[in-house]
């Protein structure tokens, strides 16, 4: 019994694919016979648009299974009068059953089409739509591909049904995990402007430039911006599309959040708030105009874009309230900031019109550089891309102005030229010293580490990878400074103003300063060559100084008002990348002498107090400090104390990796006393006694 069921069943089975083979078979020679490709969709769909003369179709091949329909595959439409093209994998015809005239639904799958946002698109989709109501046919588009997307939208799904009163229905569809935009609306072919509604949902919405085109369209560093610039949120709103026969009115508005960007100096990091984006468009004429509203608790902004026939106007107003929290800038920064830039952009120059306020705002950076204060900065507009610049703040509690003027060239290499004048108006050696000490000392202890990267080792070409940093393209590469640099009016006796300037070009930057009075000289300088094999630096300071009224932190806390001559020089050079390894990779000069001095505490000079059992601090004299150092290499070393008692002098190496040694010879000069010992250095820099001999 079960093996008759299981024949029948074969038997059955085998009959009903014979019938579904024949059936098929018999409506594909029916389809070959109507010419149902030609009469319906060249004839009666394609060369029925208007305004498209002479629609050329070309296809690779197609089938018919009588489930799914009539499949095109490999469809090419070239539009003569354009030169332009649209295409698709496949597109596939449904009929009613054994109808073969007219179909009942029509599905193009994976359309992309370059040409439709060039010509009229509310002529193009009232033509469409005509076709859809004529034939009583159901469109539907899967897949859909943008021309030339920027906004990370692509394969939306689309379906247009025929409704009574020439209207179709508009619903579509693009979801990819979360990311969900919902499109409906009803067309109207009577109606000369249509409006289809969308609901964003969770939408990722990403753009490396998007709106800001403008602003580096000339610059021989666009790239750099491009790669660099991104913004990136998730996005929850509505929105509407007006088309019209002159163009189109695009209106966003709804929520963001998680918005992470990053502009020159600014990074905004994981902030929320609203948005409002509208953006219209002429198909009738060069012209497009695009305005974003952006509001949150730490940024106000309002930014209008507008193309017009070869002409680019862009306008950005707003405020920012800088916290290192959601706003933070390449400086550690704190405080508010009000700006207004206009920038129009025609055939051949930029013009750029900015007015910039800062208000009590703080450059905190970190703790071993000095805190920078503007009670007040404004960058405002003279003439045609001539800006002035003026600041009045402070630096480590000492008060400056700046003032000077900006000049932006837009040529094919575009350069911004800054002369001015930067005036410390009351110079407080002191302050400068211990600032000094406190950043020298840092560096000091965090570069002197073994496991410090020191690009120089390696023999690597230091300076092609400092030129293709983003720091350098963006910042250096077209930036050139003439400063006059004045520090003025010193609170300590017999110090001397100092004069100097800072310059820098594409290639080296360069500051020095000088001062002079029958009491006191001072020169010092800062190199850096940018382009010299690795990237060459310099550093040079020398100052001789009579009865200064300042302390020597390191050596001495209480004697102000008993120093009578100082000498200091220090210079050093080396082909390196960065301070980390200029410390390493330099060579250098120092040369310090004060008299008198007395010494303040200090674990080296307890030390050898202990090993000569006697003081070597309670009374004045004079300290000598010579050293010549190649890298990690100092040799030789010399120190020497001399005062009426006793003289005490040391000589000897240091290798920053490995250990070095000091020789004291010690000689008391009322007891006639000679003794001499031996201290080591260890490579971590600490004194420990060694032996006599």
């Amino acid at each position: 019994m079960k093996k008759k069921i299981f024949l029948y069943s074969f038997i059955l089975l085998i009959s009903f694919g014979v019938i579904v083979f024949l059936t098929n078979f018999y409506i594909e020679e029916k389809i070959k016979e109507k010419d149902v490709i030609n009469h319906f969709f060249r004839n009666d769909f394609i060369n029925q648009i208007k305004d498209f003369d002479n629609i050329e179709l070309q296809y690779g091949g197609s089938n018919f299974h009588i489930l799914n329909g009539l499949r095109i595959s490999g469809i090419r439409i070239n539009f003569p009068k354009t030169k332009e093209t649209c295409k698709m994998d496949h597109l596939i015809l449904q009929f009613p059953f054994l109808t073969f005239d007219t179909p009942k639904k029509m599905i193009f799958i994976n359309l992309e089409c370059n040409t439709i946002s060039k010509f009229n698109l509310n002529d193009f989709l009232s033509n469409i739509f005509q076709l859809v109501l004529k034939n009583n046919l159901e469109l539907e588009i899967y897949d859909l591909k943008l021309p030339e997307n920027q906004y990370n939208l692509s394969k939306i799904n689309l379906l247009f049904i025929p409704q009574k009163e020439n209207k179709v229905k508009i619903h579509g569809k693009y979801q990819i995990e979360n990311n969900k935009i919902e499109i409906f609306g009803t067309w109207d072919i009577n109606n000369p402007q249509n409006r289809i509604h969308f609901n964003i949902n969770n939408y990722k919405f990403e753009t490396i430039k998007n709106i800001f085109d403008v602003l580096w369209k000339f610059h021989n560093y666009s790239d750099v911006f491009k790669e660099n610039i991104k913004t990136e949120m998730i996005i929850n709103g509505k929105g509407s599309i007006d088309i019209t026969n002159q163009g189109y009115a695009f209106n966003l508005y709804g929520n963001f959040k998680n918005l992470k960007s990053n502009f020159l100096f600014f990074t905004i990091d994981n902030m929320n708030g609203k948005l409002n984006y509208t953006e219209i468009q002429s198909f009738k004429k060069d012209y497009n105009k695009q305005d974003w509203e952006v509001e949150s608790s730490y940024i106000n902004l309002i930014i209008n874009k507008l193309f017009e026939k070869n002409l680019n106007q862009f306008n950005i107003t707003g405020k920012l309230q800088v916290n290192n929290s959601n706003i933070k800038t390449a400086f550690n920064s704190n405080g508010n900031i009000e700006f207004r830039v206009k920038v129009v952009e025609s055939p051949n120059r930029l013009d750029i019109t900015p007015s910039i306020k800062l208000n009590k705002f703080i450059l905190l950076q970190k703790k071993y550089l000095p805190v920078i204060f503007f009670k007040e900065a404004n960058l405002y507009n003279i003439d045609n891309n001539h800006f002035k610049l003026d600041i009045n703040g402070t630096i480590h509690s000492l008060n400056f102005n700046y003032n000077s003027t900006v000049k932006f060239n837009d040529n094919i290499s575009p350069k911004w030229n800054i002369k001015g004048d930067f005036v410390l108006s009351e110079t407080d050696y002191q302050k400068l010293i211990d600032l000094f000490t406190e950043i020298y000392t840092h560096y000091i202890l965090e570069f002197k580490q073994e496991n410090n990267l020191r690009n120089i080792d390696f023999g690597s070409s230091v300076n092609l990878k400092f030129l293709e940093t983003n720091f350098y393209k963006i910042y250096l590469k077209n930036l050139f400074i003439d400063l006059n640099l004045s520090l003025n009016n010193p609170k300590q006796k017999n110090l001397p103003e100092l004069k100097g300037n800072l310059n820098s070009n594409d290639t080296n930057f360069k500051i020095q300063l000088k001062g002079n009075n029958s009491m006191s000289n001072i020169m010092t300088q800062y190199l850096i060559d940018y382009l010299s094999n690795n990237t060459y630096h310099n550093i040079s300071l020398n100052f001789d100084l009579k009865k200064p009224e300042i302390e020597l932190p390191l050596f001495c806390n209480t004697c102000k008002n008993m120093i009578e001559k100082i000498v200091f020089s220090y210079n050093s050079n080396g082909n390196v990348s960065n301070l980390a390894d200029l410390y390493f990779n330099n060579s250098s000069t120092l040369k310090f002498e004060v008299e008198p001095i007395l010494l303040q505490n200090d674990y080296r000079i307890d030390m050898m107090e202990n090993l000569l059992n006697l003081s070597i601090k309670n009374f004045p004299q004079k300290l000598r400090i010579n050293f010549s150092s190649f890298g990690v290499i100092f040799n030789p070393i010399q120190i020497e104390l001399d005062n009426e008692q006793f003289n005490l002098k040391g000589y000897g190496d240091y290798n920053i990796f490995n250990s070095g040694s000091l020789n004291f010879n010690f000689y008391h000069k009322q007891k006639n006393l000679y003794r001499n010992f031996i201290i080591k250095i260890r490579k971590d820099g600490i004194w420990i006694p060694s032996y006599f001999y």
